[in-house]
């Protein structure tokens, strides 16, 4: 007999019984299952195995048997969830309970968090949305690339603490002339799949990494000088070449990784987490035993997807450890903290980046400054605010640029109203505060007599920017250091990078010179970028991590998460 049908049979025996000790023959128990008795013994006896009844026969025609349901209904229909969520059936589980939200949120209370299990430290946490792909160097979200960096390491990486490029796979590296570096390789580096890494991995992927990223056209060659060592040629000098290295898109992957099947949800990096399981449902994420670094203290990593009904109906959400059905439900990155027990706030930090729109240099009307003046008078943050419910208003600070620390707003005295009263608005799907933004972008400019048509793209597809759209909407959030990677955003990113400078191509390629050439100007290339009024950041998102005293070496990253590698929960 199938689960459910072993389950449907239960919950029949429970409304029927309670869960008071019966004294009951078998036949009795065939009547309520409306089967026969040859077929109610093997229920019995099934469900027995599963450990949800006690069943004491007594042999005798006319001698009755002891029967005790373990769980009432509820108690059941929770246990049929764990076994769903578990399994990672999480439609089933919703489908479950009918939909039910309040049930499906107090189960999740108390099923998320950290635990332990056969003395496996397992952390589970929820999700708004499904992870397909953990592909490096492909239209990468900040939560992906948050995870690119527990599966892959890259030649470098950049250590937040210390402020400071340190030794990845490289261990060491040296500049021998102002256009040639050399990088020296660990050894026993081994992927995921067992292979031992070599140099040949490391030079086509960072030959990839050169054919797809706009960023990295200043390397002119990377060459193999022997299985530990890399000599890297450039175009013109930079000082910046360690720091580039850190970029996501410069993982190291195995050399015939284009053969794997599905590497873009089951990617094979040398990370400390190797992925067990990426489907619809849920992301798993184990320990990597052979990885060349300190192992991970966590075991499994459980990301589980809770799918929203409605784009404008925000997910059902969590807190990452301390979970119990009495506790106020918070946000992955937290829009709400009103906790009772304020000593778990551990982190309340502004975001380093910002929501932004962005005028497409293919609609030949914006090429009138004042035309772009007038939309972005129009859509002052102070404008969209109001359009927002007024408990979520103080989550949001309005931005003057794309870090919180600068501020670059340029004002435009000269505006002139479209003569055109149609524009599409794209932005990426599956997100709350976009779609929200939108509709207010929406309403604000229908007063004026500009109809806007939304248009919900898939992250890639925005990203690209090959849509025919003439308003972008999207957000981002900079790793450290922020404003590097916030020049480094505006030059590789390709909805960006076509717009910035109106598609002027000599003032985007002196930008981009000026950049890898330069030790430390990022303030005012941002300056320079906004002073073109094609891009206008509109708001800064407060970022709140709650969690309990008894994890340790947590930390909020500027991607709004945490290096699962150090944290230690007692």
């Amino acid at each position: 007999m199938s689960t459910q049908n072993l389950e449907n049979k239960y919950l029949s025996l429970v409304s029927v019984l309670g869960v008071h000790t019966q004294s009951i023959t078998l036949q009795e128990v065939a009547d309520i299952l409306y089967c026969s008795k040859r077929h109610a013994r093997n229920i019995v006896l099934q469900m027995q195995e599963q450990g949800w009844i006690c069943w004491e026969s007594s042999a005798g025609r006319s001698k009755r048997s002891q029967l005790r349901l373990l769980m009432n209904h509820d108690e059941f229909n929770e246990e049929c969830l764990k076994r769903l969520v578990d399994k990672g059936q999480i439609q089933e589980a919703i489908s479950l309970v009918k939909d039910d939200e309040i049930k499906l949120q107090s189960f999740f209370s108390r099923r998320f968090g950290h635990s332990v299990e056969k003395d496996r430290h397992i952390l589970r946490v929820p999700y708004y949305r499904t992870l397909p792909n953990l592909y490096p160097g492909t239209a990468l979200r900040r939560s992906e690339v948050h995870l690119i960096h527990q599966i892959f390491n890259g030649l470098t990486r950049y250590n937040e603490e210390k402020e400071e490029v340190e030794g990845d796979i490289s261990f060491y590296w040296k500049q021998k002339d102002s256009l040639t570096w050399q990088f020296y390789l660990r050894q026993s580096v081994y992927f995921h799949n067992g292979k031992l890494l070599d140099s040949t991995d490391v030079v086509n992927s960072l030959l990839r990494c050169i054919r797809r990223q706009p960023a990295f056209s200043n390397i002119k060659s990377v060459k193999a000088v022997d299985d530990r060592s890399i000599i890297i040629q450039l175009y013109k000098p930079s000082l910046n070449l360690p720091l580039l290295l850190t970029d996501p898109s410069a993982m190291i992957l195995p050399k015939n990784h284009q053969a794997m099947k599905d590497f873009y949800k089951y990617p094979v990096g040398t990370g400390a987490y190797k992925v067990a399981v990426n489907d619809h449902n849920r992301l798993h994420l184990i320990a990597y035993e052979r990885y060349f670094g300190y192992r991970a203290l966590l075991d499994e990593i459980e990301i589980i997807t809770l799918p929203a009904k409605r784009e404008d109906k925000p997910n059902i959400v969590m807190d990452y450890f301390e979970l119990t059905a009495n506790t106020e439900q918070t946000a992955w990155v937290d829009n709400d903290v009103r906790s009772p027990r304020d000593e778990q706030l551990v982190e309340n930090v502004v975001e380093q980046g910002a929501y932004f729109i962005l005028f497409d240099h293919r609609n030949s009307s914006f090429k009138d400054q004042s035309l772009r003046a007038w939309f972005e008078q129009q859509l002052q943050p102070c404008n969209l605010l109001l359009g927002l419910p007024i408990e979520e208003r103080k989550y949001w600070m309005i931005a003057q640029s794309f870090l919180p620390k600068y501020w670059h707003t340029v004002v435009c005295n000269e505006i002139t109203p479209p003569s055109e009263q149609y524009f599409k608005l794209g932005y990426p799907k599956n997100n709350h505060e976009h779609y929200q933004f939108a509709i207010t972008i929406k309403d604000i400019l229908a007063v004026q007599g500009v109809i806007i048509e939304l248009v919900a793209l898939d992250y890639d597809e925005w990203e690209s920017g090959t849509i025919d759209i003439d308003i972008w909407l999207g957000s981002v959030m900079f790793s450290e250091p922020k404003a590097w990677n916030c020049i480094k955003w505006l030059l590789n990113t390709p909805v960006i990078r076509a717009s910035i400078m109106g598609n002027d191509i000599e003032k985007l390629k002196a930008l981009e010179d000026s950049w890898h050439s330069s030790s430390d100007q990022s303030a005012d290339f941002i300056a320079q970028v906004l002073k073109e009024m094609w891009i206008r950041p509109l708001f800064h998102h407060w970022l709140r991590l709650r969690c309990s005293p008894s994890a340790q070496g947590v930390k909020l990253n500027n991607l709004g998460w945490f290096d699962f590698k150090s944290i230690w929960l007692g």
